[in-house]
């Protein structure tokens, strides 16, 4: 081979070689900036799921009471919630009916 073409093949092996390195660097520092972003937006995402969290347990804490229920003849609804009356040597008792430890509410 030549010493020209010699110098032709280490020219084109060496700009192989640089478009390599370009593409390596290139692809780390796009990872890096695209690392960068996510922290900056993983306070907003830990926030987004706690107010998701707190508006779940909130829906779950004022759901209506399942449709097939209806109240028992000892039972009424005031201020929304289930309440159980019982008369004791004539004086009438209330008793607020819950789900564990939630008040149950009037069905609908």
């Amino acid at each position: 081979m030549s010493k020209f073409g010699r110098r032709v093949l280490l020219a084109v092996v060496l700009a192989a070689v640089a478009i390599a390195a370009r593409n390596i660097l290139f692809k780390a520092s796009a990872d890096y900036m695209v690392g960068t972003v996510n922290d900056s937006f993983a306070p907003l995402k830990a926030q987004a799921q706690r107010d998701a969290y707190v508006a779940r347990s909130h829906a779950a804490r004022h759901a209506p009471a399942p449709v097939g229920r209806q109240l028992a003849d000892n039972e009424r609804c005031i201020g929304g919630t289930v309440v159980l009356v019982e008369e004791v040597d004539g004086v009438p008792s209330f008793k607020q009916r819950t789900d564990g430890s939630r008040p149950l509410a009037c069905p609908e």
